[in-house]
């Protein structure tokens, strides 16, 4: 197999830039950036731009409600969204409902609160384990039933 080798020159990188769809991205990266402006600041807080589909800009929201107040607000948001929008204008907004920060709440569950370990119980494990020769295995098991006891 022959590998095609690239000379780095701008068109080149013009080439990726097309190709790859990264004008669409920047375009998204500065209405993100300057939505507080296009908007009111109140509702650029429950808000946000998310992605282009055709000529539709996505928008997350907070609530149904504000969904609503933007379904209202839509021509006027059009116009001052399209002035940001340097190649690409959209001719209509898709409102969405924010996903759950999944990784947030992942980052909630991981911080469980410290139990204490009864000593006794830990001698009485110990004395338990006690009879696996490999001392490396009987302390990782320790360590294991330790962690496990204290979460």
């Amino acid at each position: 197999m022959i590998k095609k080798k690239y000379q780095i020159t701008p068109a080149f990188f013009q080439e990726v830039y097309v190709r790859q769809e990264w004008e669409s991205q920047w375009e998204l990266f500065q209405l993100v950036r300057d939505w507080e402006q296009i908007v009111e600041s109140h509702i650029a807080e429950m808000s946000m731009p998310a992605y282009f589909r055709g000529q539709e800009l996505y928008v997350y929201v907070d609530n149904s409600a504000l969904m609503q107040q933007l379904q209202f607000l839509q021509h006027d948001l059009l116009g001052k969204v399209n002035q940001v929008l340097r190649r690409k204008k959209i001719t209509g907004f898709r409102w969405l409902l924010k996903p759950h920060d999944e990784e947030r709440l992942l980052e909630e569950k991981k911080i469980m609160p410290f139990r204490s370990v009864d000593t006794t119980e830990c001698h009485t494990f110990r004395d338990m384990v006690s009879g696996i020769e490999d001392d490396t295995c009987r302390k990782a098991l320790y360590r294991l039933w330790y962690s496990f006891k204290t979460r």
